[in-house]
């Protein structure tokens, strides 16, 4: 049967000879459509791709297959405005209410709970292929309707403003559930008090590197060093929480191996396959008792954190963004003679297909009100003779392998764009056995506007344009 698709900028009362519908937010239109062989667009919307994509799936699965119905609630995104900004607002559900094969849908994919979560999966994961092919521009949050209540409304009016507020529900279920903006500062107590002068909270070097045009803008990516925001109070304190207060003489036996083990810095979403894994990382329970359980210090460094960046909500990297592998605290311990590999923690633009990205989408880091993607570390060696041992931070411009090392410091707090290519650089030869301990926060930093200006998040902004290194120096 060849499909009728008809496309509808409002709604009209439903026909229940229709096998299901469609409902779209935020799905516009867009300037390069598939053609046919004739050179002709074959559709207006990204909507009807959607709706065909769909079609041509569950068409496979029932005989009897009647046409699909597109009702487009808006093409502008279906936004939170007074709750969460830097949403996708894409929301496309499938409704199966008055469809005749609803009862085999069910019985094929129904869920004990009664949700259609297998179905949902494979739909969402073809529509991911789409997007992976540059068929539809941007991810889709996708959820299916069994029994909507809303068929029973009186007006087309009050049909789509309920379907509209069901997107909405729809986007702060999925925020909600997966735990996509929960502010540190709503799991600490607000008792800490901290000096908030600019000699504290501005940073004692700014960098910037990698630089680019991105959609018509110059951006660079940030390094900031602060010296004296993490009192030596605070950093001992972090260093005996991630040592779980061992008494181990590490200067002379290297890591303890009861909190570290070799390969267990096991953080890195893609890796050379060619280079071996050799350096320190926590074990596996090391990990989870420094992300799971309540630590005094390193509820005081992320209330600081929170006090650190103005106007915007600080939250550590949720398991939805990236997976169980990449947890949103670590830390190393680097020695002499370990290898370690340029990476990069994470890029909005390149994440893989997650509850995450169906709400916020895919985006260049430091957009224009756009949650942006940070790491936050932290040396918490007691001491630390950087002439004599070494071991920087050392971060890469690709464009012009220009490198530029950042000295480790005991208790020097260093925050950088994840998007930044960095690797660890091993101790010295003179450093013995001794390992450079560091402690690493993956953060997302949400912004409380939709216009805010994600360069500039520091309470005080008395910051110099940053020193330049290598491609940085190329703006026009």
């Amino acid at each position: 049967m060849a499909i009728t698709i008809i496309l509808l900028l409002f709604c009209v009362q439903l026909d229940k000879c229709f096998s299901f519908v469609l409902h779209t937010g935020g799905i516009g239109y867009v300037q390069q459509m598939p053609r046919d062989n004739d050179g002709n667009e074959m559709y207006d919307s990204e909507a009807e791709i959607i709706l065909e994509s769909l079609h041509e799936m569950l068409k496979d699965e029932s005989s009897n297959f009647s046409c699909p119905h597109l009702n487009c609630i808006s093409e502008d995104p279906i936004l939170l405005r007074d709750q969460y900004h830097g949403i996708l607002g894409r929301v496309v559900i499938l409704d199966l209410t008055n469809c005749p094969q609803k009862s085999f849908w069910i019985n094929t994919y129904g869920d004990e709970d009664g949700s259609m979560e297998e179905m949902r999966l494979m739909m969402a994961a073809n529509i991911d292929q789409m997007v992976n092919n540059g068929i539809i521009t941007q991810p889709i949050l996708l959820s299916i309707m069994v029994d909507s209540p809303m068929n029973n409304l009186s007006s087309s009016k009050n049909y789509n403003e309920a379907i509209k507020k069901e997107m909405e529900t729809i986007i702060e279920r999925e925020i909600s559930e997966h735990s996509l903006c929960s502010p540190v500062s709503r799991f600490h107590e607000a008792s800490y008090q901290f000096e908030t002068s600019p000699k504290i909270t501005s940073p004692s070097l700014h960098v910037q590197i990698d630089g680019a045009n991105i959609n018509g803008k110059w951006d660079t990516s940030d390094i900031f060093v602060f010296d004296d925001l993490v009192s030596h109070s605070l950093r001992k304190r972090l260093r005996d929480t991630v040592l779980a207060h061992s008494s181990w003489d590490d200067r002379n036996l290297g890591p303890d191996t009861q909190i570290w083990e070799r390969g267990g810095l096991d953080d890195i979403l893609e890796k050379d396959s060619q280079t071996e894994c050799s350096c320190w990382g926590l074990t596996l329970e090391a990990t989870e008792r420094l992300c799971f359980q309540e630590h005094k210090a390193i509820n005081e460094m992320e209330m600081l954190l929170s006090s650190l960046f103005r106007n915007s909500i600080v939250c550590r990297l949720p398991e939805a963004v990236l997976g169980y592998n990449v947890s949103p605290l670590t830390a190393n311990a680097a020695t002499f003679g370990d290898k370690f590999s340029w990476h990069i923690d994470a890029d909005p633009m390149l994440n893989p297909p997650s509850p995450w990205v169906d709400v916020f989408g895919r985006y260049p880091n430091r957009s224009v009100g756009k949650p942006r993607f940070l790491s936050c570390l932290v040396y918490i060696n007691e001491n630390w003779n950087y002439k004599k041992c070494g071991a920087p931070t050392r971060f890469l411009d690709p464009p012009t392998e220009t490198c530029y090392d950042v000295e480790a410091r005991p208790g020097r707090v260093l925050i950088m764009d994840q998007d930044i290519t960095h690797t660890v650089v091993s101790p010295n030869k003179t450093a013995g056995r001794a390992p450079r301990y560091s402690l690493v926060w993956k953060l997302i930093v949400h912004p409380t506007t939709s216009s805010q200006d994600m360069k500039s998040l520091f309470k005080h902004s008395a910051l110099t344009k940053g020193k330049k290194i290598g491609s940085a120096n190329d703006s026009k």
